[in-house]
């Protein structure tokens, strides 16, 4: 499996490379590597320096592009070569963006040329995307919310895959957006946020089997549940492990983030 960390090119290179070798040498990953934000100005330069400092070695995956990244095209012109892929697309970006929820067709629609045109700028290099991970209060903000639902803590609310199984018919048809890009682009593979037992990971594969989906799947380790239980997971059939530090640390501390 592969493992990757998320964040920490907010470390100064040191820490960050002596963090690398520890873990290197105390777990057998086939592949580590990290994610870096996308710079917003001066990209060229700050892209190759931010890859300088944190490769040493091992792959620089970009985190993500953002809808707001593809109005400023020249930003971004010509950068994807310098990473190994993306490794996450948050599907709540989106969301965000239009201030409407997955249940309707214009999103749908607009979540399907978005994934096209990463999938295809990206080839044939690994895209993930990562399913939808708003608290559910968020999404009841939301124009077309399929349940109005209001939890005081939202970290440990009903987020992430947790309320994609919870409400099937809404994720089907999120996963259906996705599965439809992959019959075109075999490079974009599905994360799933927020997992807390094996169940889930099950559940969620064959739900996408069940939709012809033939790409890989991966998870996020979020949770000390996750965390602790890795083995269990791998034995599901995992194909990427992506670190999430701000969520293992909070609850991992008891601290808020």
């Amino acid at each position: 499996q592969r493992l990757y960390f998320m964040r920490f090119n907010y470390f100064v290179p040191k820490q960050y490379q002596e963090f690398v070798k520890t873990c290197k040498q105390v777990c057998d990953f086939g592949e580590i590597g990290t994610f870096c934000f996308f710079p917003k100005s001066d990209a060229g330069r700050r892209i190759d320096q931010l890859i300088q400092d944190y490769s040493i070695g091992y792959p620089v995956v970009l985190l993500e592009l953002t809808p707001q990244h593809f109005e400023e095209p020249e930003e971004i012109r010509g950068l994807e070569s310098r990473f190994s892929g993306v490794g996450m697309i948050r599907g709540e970006y989106l969301l965000r963006k239009t201030g409407k929820y997955i249940t309707l067709p214009e999103v749908r629609d607009e979540l399907r040329a978005y994934l096209c045109k990463m999938a295809g700028m990206f080839y044939p290099r690994d895209v993930w995307y990562r399913t939808i991970e708003f608290p559910s209060n968020w999404i009841s903000a939301l124009e077309g919310a399929d349940v109005q639902m209001h939890e005081e803590h939202f970290m440990m609310a009903t987020r992430g895959i947790r309320r994609s199984l919870m409400y099937p018919d809404t994720f089907m048809a999120e996963l259906a957006v996705v599965v439809g890009v992959s019959k075109e682009y075999d490079n974009l593979h599905v994360l799933l946020p927020f997992v807390t037992n094996p169940g889930e990971v099950r559940e969620a594969k064959r739900m996408l089997k069940s939709l012809a989906f033939t790409n890989k799947v991966g998870m996020m380790v979020e949770t000390p549940a996750a965390a602790l239980t890795l083995e269990s997971f791998c034995e599901e059939g995992v194909d990427c492990l992506t670190a999430g530090s701000n969520d293992l640390t909070s609850f991992a501390l008891a601290s808020s983030r």
